[in-house]
């Protein structure tokens, strides 16, 4: 896939984030001081204290989640907190794409008079704002969010969220191939001078690192994007960062970083590197199915619901009409209803699947994720958790055998 066509959908993020504003006038060093003196070996290879690293993911998980469940709600409080613990559940489980989905007609009906269109385009509810930027925010690398969001109320207490610590939120010193980063109009710490190839080539990329990285690629500023690093740079890496343990300060910087523009899936499809979600609001239900940025579609849909069918030990990932037949899936898709289930979703009119009774219908799989619960209900954000983590051993099976 070419790098440059998934970058517009890490964009609609703009200026000054909320964690940014008692730290505005902080220098990056100082800021990671900490991060830079706990290593006294030079820089940090994350992979080798944490076990971030997987298989190459050759197989992708999207989840859809209805808008309305951050409403009910009882506190602006509670719905941040929530939003911080089903993005840090999506993150544990390496899911890769995020959809949130309109379920209720009177919310989107009471929210038409909204002035912005930054982040979700088509009409929605005020829920569906606040549960879409704040999980951008969330996914998005400390270092970055400073140039990309700008402070509303909605992120009035993005401090309660649990940040998801995914392997692309790297501090100052530790290191990997890959890192992320946004265009910046030019070098604002590097000071020494620029080789001749490229001066007024290419963009200079902001990485979170004490000094920026050049990539041939131009790009337009504030461009979110992910780059892999070349072998000097390492090298480089190493070096301030034991000059910074040894002295306290970096000494006189006389290169810069490079690196190649790479596609956002790079590092978890190549390497294992799970590198966060991506969220793609939807206005329907019928939207979640018919609007699917993989051009094949999903090729397995699993509903859940407390009427489908027990995932027992004889369960295998299949389709309808082949339960018998264990296969494998490229685009895997998992729907979880709110309140009143799916049942609810499809009775409401911003369902617009008006001949669909049964929701059955519209899944290769319907499963009950936890046969005879003791509790009336489980929230949808509990049936994420329990879900993801009851069909792990068969979607990391079904992506051995692509």
């Amino acid at each position: 896939m070419d790098a440059k066509k998934t970058i517009k959908n890490r964009q609609g993020q703009s200026k000054n984030s909320p964690s940014s504003r008692k730290r505005s006038g902080t220098r990056r060093q100082d800021e990671s001081q900490a991060s830079l003196q706990s290593n006294s070996e030079g820089n940090d290879d994350i992979l080798s204290k944490i076990p971030f690293a997987g298989s190459p993911s050759k197989s992708t998980l999207s989840v859809a989640i209805p808008a309305s469940i951050t409403g009910n709600a009882q506190s602006f409080e509670l719905r941040a907190y929530l939003v911080g613990q089903i993005a840090r559940i999506i993150s544990v489980f390496g899911v890769d794409e995020i959809i949130i989905y309109e379920d209720k007609c009177k919310d989107v009906t009471d929210n038409e008079n909204r002035s912005s269109k930054e982040w979700v385009e088509f009409a929605c509810s005020k829920w569906m704002e606040f549960f879409v930027k704040n999980l951008k925010y969330l996914e998005t690398p400390q270092y970055l969010r400073k140039t990309l969001f700008k402070f509303d109320n909605d992120f009035k207490f993005a401090g309660l969220q649990n940040p998801i610590d995914a392997p692309h939120h790297m501090r100052i010193s530790e290191w990997l191939p890959y890192r992320q980063g946004v265009i910046v109009p030019g070098p604002k710490f590097f000071k020494g001078n620029i080789l001749p190839d490229h001066k007024n080539k290419g963009s200079w990329v902001n990485c979170g690192l004490p000094v920026e990285a050049w990539i041939e690629t131009k790009l337009e500023n504030n461009t979110r994007i992910t780059i892999k690093m070349s072998k000097e740079s390492e090298s480089l890496h190493k070096k301030l960062c034991s000059d910074f343990n040894k002295f306290g300060r970096y000494s006189e910087i006389k290169s810069y970083f490079t690196g190649k523009l790479v596609d956002d899936s790079t590092p978890y499809r190549k390497k294992g590197i799970y590198w966060g979600y991506k969220v793609r609001p939807a206005n329907s239900l019928k939207s979640v199915f018919n609007d699917s940025e993989y051009e094949e579609g999903y090729d397995l849909k699993i509903g859940t619901s407390e009427r489908g069918e027990p995932v027992d030990n004889n369960f295998k990932l299949s389709t309808k009409g082949k339960d018998s037949k264990s296969q494998s899936f490229k685009h895997i898709l998992i729907v979880f209803g709110g309140l009143g289930g799916l049942e609810d979703v499809l009775s409401d009119p911003q369902c617009s699947l008006d001949k669909v009774k049964n929701p059955s219908s519209l899944f290769d799989m319907y499963i009950n994720i936890c046969p005879e619960q003791r509790s009336r209900t489980i929230r949808t954000e509990e049936a994420i958790g329990l879900t993801l983590a009851l069909l792990r051993p068969h979607l990391l099976e079904n992506n051995k055998n692509l």
